[in-house]
């Protein structure tokens, strides 16, 4: 798995080299964060972060090798690669999304390690319909930047096989603590609420989807809070940081948050990496697992 992991960051650093491009899936897109190379290298080290929690995840579900697993706004692919390497050549996994750039990403690394067992499929997650039914449906950081997370959890439904199941992995609170704290961290988390809100996602939306999923025919198999405290410089430090560095410049454009505050941030952002006993608190995160009935 190590020796795959190295190959795609090779291939991930080679589309890089290519340069910056702007495709009409950025124009359609509603992902919050776009999809730029930036967001890219973001999301790739965002995956490598949570990876183990992901594998977690997957074997509570019950996700085995010959498994056929809906990988539901998949971005570009990095679950959707280990997820293959879970289900075995005689599974199936089908990634879901509506990028084209991400999806071609996913392909090209694909095709380079010989992983024969992944259907990319360019679709709106509101409105997907499968050639046949899949045990599984897997889903990361997706609901949250939904307008309409029900219309996507009625699709699931139709979409899975009864008894099959659906993992879901997404926030549950927007709860980070900063120690010591700044005043300019709460600023940044009320102007992230409030982006957030304005373009339709819901950054909480875990608390409701438990009751969206029973809604639809789906029994609550299990629900586990999920949060990280973290040292400077670690990996769970880094990889909000790295969430800040693309997000922050996009919410002061927007006038949630000023150029002023932005600097000030990143000043705090600095001493507090200095420090041998500052922490940060991560957002709570919620697993869902439900079956079909």
């Amino acid at each position: 798995m190590l020796n795959n992991l190295i190959i795609i960051m090779n291939v991930f650093l080679i589309h890089i080299c290519r340069g910056k491009t702007k495709g009409m899936d950025e124009i359609k897109m509603n992902y919050l964060l776009g999809s730029s190379d930036e967001e890219l290298g973001r999301l790739a080290f965002q995956h490598e972060t949570w990876r183990p929690e992901a594998f977690d995840l997957w074997d509570r579900t019950g996700i085995k090798p010959g498994s056929s697993v809906l990988d539901l706004g998949c971005g570009p692919g990095f679950a959707s690669l280990d997820l293959a390497n879970l289900v075995g050549l005689n599974g199936k996994v089908i990634s879901l999304d509506l990028s084209r750039k991400f999806l071609n990403h996913l392909n090209q690394v694909a095709t380079s390690n010989g992983i024969k067992q992944i259907q990319a499929e360019e679709g709106n997650v509101e409105s997907f319909v499968l050639s046949e039914k899949v045990d599984f449906v897997y889903s990361r950081w997706l609901f949250c930047f939904l307008r309409d997370p029900g219309k996507v959890v009625a699709q699931v439904a139709v979409n899975i096989k009864s008894g099959g199941r659906i993992a879901i992995c997404d926030y549950f609170a927007l709860d980070y603590l900063l120690f010591p704290g700044a005043p300019v961290f709460d600023r940044l988390l009320a102007a992230v609420s409030e982006s957030w809100r304005l373009s339709g996602g819901n950054i909480r939306v875990q608390q409701s989807l438990p009751g969206m999923l029973e809604q639809h025919g789906f029994k609550i198999i299990e629900l586990m809070p999920i949060t990280r405290i973290a040292r400077p410089n670690s990996a769970h430090w880094n990889c909000p940081k790295s969430f800040w560095k693309v997000f922050i410049p996009q919410l002061v454009s927007k006038g949630f948050f000023s150029q002023t505050d932005s600097d000030e941030f990143w000043i705090e952002i600095n001493e507090r990496e200095k420090s041998s006993f500052a922490i940060l608190k991560t957002p709570t995160l919620l697993d869902i697992i439900a079956e079909k009935l």
